[in-house]
């Protein structure tokens, strides 16, 4: 029996529907995307920086625009303003976690054809992560504290949170948290685990230590970036409503949101 060498391992349809913006950092692994969509016989573009991949997504459509993990948290603030109706591909590592503010993709190295093929025809996949603001709502009347020693984790979690049209306010410290608490009204509050002088446990202990059995009851999720066999039932039983791991995740703080919050403070 002869062997086909021509014919294709996948059938993506009509390829007229698709157009793709390339933009990674890696020349093999560029060269191996664009075999792929040059075998799948799907147009594509190129960006080799920065610049020109930002003039390309002002300027042109694209059906799929195919990025590097390094590549998007590089250009992310961009992204998140420019993009509209574009598919983002984020392109990564298969234990790597992506924060993605983006209806999108997050496709798993290796890249072969039916990785590529999966997120081309928006199929179900274990090639590729739908990251996707599932729920559909927005918070614009909640009022959202996080805590945190690092400024950029701050920014992220921030960000992300005003997506939902929430207030967010921000602390460096637990002590300074304490402070915001007393002050302002808060429904729910994001908690760094690892903060020097008071860490998240002092923290929550202070928390529902205080006065006002509003704000000691508040729900307080664990934000930490060492997870643990058994880490759940060790932040749930030090008094924290749930926890998330980093970097965060948008579809896991979703949840937080959704189960956590006064249900009258979401709008579907």
């Amino acid at each position: 029996m002869q062997i086909d060498d021509k014919a294709k391992i996948v059938d993506i349809g009509n390829t007229g529907l698709y157009s793709v913006l390339i933009y990674v950092g890696d020349d093999e692994e560029c060269l191996v995307l664009k075999n792929i969509l040059d075998d799948l016989q799907v147009y594509y573009e190129v960006a080799p920086d920065k610049r020109t991949f930002e003039s390309s997504v002002m300027n042109s459509s694209y059906s799929h625009i195919f990025v590097s993990a390094q590549m998007y948290y590089g250009d992310m603030r961009f992204l998140e303003n420019e993009l509209t109706k574009e598919n983002l591909v984020i392109i990564a590592s298969l234990n790597e976690s992506i924060s993605i503010n983006k209806v999108g993709y997050v496709m798993t190295r290796p890249l072969h054809a039916l990785n590529v093929s999966s997120v081309l025809l928006n199929n179900d996949s274990t090639y590729a992560r739908e990251v996707v603001n599932k729920g559909g709502f927005t918070c614009p009347n909640a009022t959202i504290l996080v805590v945190d020693d690092n400024l950029t984790n701050l920014n992220v979690a921030s960000g992300i949170l005003r997506k939902y049209k929430a207030t967010v306010l921000t602390a460096l410290s637990g002590k300074e948290g304490l402070d915001v608490l007393r002050k302002q009204h808060i429904d729910i509050v994001f908690l760094d685990y690892m903060m020097p002088e008071m860490n998240g446990i002092d923290t929550l202990e202070a928390i529902r230590s205080m006065r006002d059995r509003s704000v000691a009851g508040l729900p307080v999720v664990a934000l930490t970036a060492n997870v643990i066999n058994g880490a759940r039932e060790m932040f749930m039983e030090a008094g924290f409503n749930d926890f998330i791991s980093k970097p965060i995740e948008i579809d896991r703080l979703e949840k937080s949101l959704r189960t956590l919050l006064p249900k009258e403070l979401l709008v579907y």
